[in-house]
């Protein structure tokens, strides 16, 4: 490589007084993750709380074979809307998501990740919470927690069982 090829190279890549250099974060990719936990929280009713009642769910949260959620408690929470779409669902992550055409949506809480792991909880709520945030309506079809892991390049998620007194 000549001389005159490395000094533009080097020139190109210092930044000029008073013009820092911006670095612009990559935007994380939430749809393996949250389409992985969607997956999974379904099922009959159970005493342990371990899935939502599907058959309610598909009631109120699903339209045309889709059902609809949103992920949300992300540290980051996207100014634009993230559609994540794939197994029967619409997740939709971001602080003002298009309203979903149901009346309801699943809502799906994530913690921090943490050692690769996010812990996340489900419920159904109306599909205009967010106008009105601390008012359940469709608690019917019960809650669930859980955890969603990194292993390689995909995620497991895994509903634990809830103990009420």
């Amino acid at each position: 490589m000549s001389r005159w090829v490395v000094l533009a190279f080097v020139a190109g890549c210092a930044a000029a007084p008073g013009n820092p250099r911006v670095q612009v974060a990559t935007r994380p990719d939430y749809c393996p993750m949250v389409l992985e936990t969607a997956g999974r929280i379904l099922g009959p009713f159970t005493d342990d709380y371990t899935t939502l009642e599907e058959g309610c769910v598909r009631q109120v949260a699903t339209a045309n074979g889709i059902t609809y959620a949103e992920g949300v408690g992300f540290v980051q929470m996207p100014l634009d809307t993230i559609t994540c779409e794939g197994r029967g669902w619409i997740v939709r992550i971001g602080q003002k998501p298009p309203q979903a055409p149901t009346q309801g949506v699943v809502l799906l809480g994530f913690e921090e990740e943490q050692a690769g792991a996010r812990k996340f909880s489900g419920r159904v709520e109306r599909a205009e919470w967010r106008q009105q945030p601390n008012r359940l309506v469709f608690n019917g079809c019960g809650t669930v927690e859980g955890t969603v892991k990194r292993k390689g390049n995909s995620w497991i998620a895994k509903t634990e069982p809830q103990k009420f007194d």
